[in-house]
């Protein structure tokens, strides 16, 4: 092989060996974004329904006894 074939391959290699690792570390960019939604959602909705009255409680009109 001559040198030039050699540095090809050779940087080859290491683009290979960098792409591996930027695709793992997107990827767990990537779940944390996702987690980090979803934590965003969850709490907005439990904000909301705590801001709504619920239905399941005791009503406070009168009772039949």
């Amino acid at each position: 092989m001559s040198d030039v074939e050699k540095h090809r391959t050779q940087s080859d290699a290491q683009r290979t060996v960098a792409s591996r690792r930027t695709g793992s570390a997107m990827a767990e960019q990537a779940i944390l974004r996702h987690l980090g939604i979803e934590l965003y959602k969850e709490q907005h909705r439990a904000e909301r329904s705590n801001d709504e009255p619920t239905e399941e409680g005791p009503s406070e009109g009168p009772t039949d006894r």
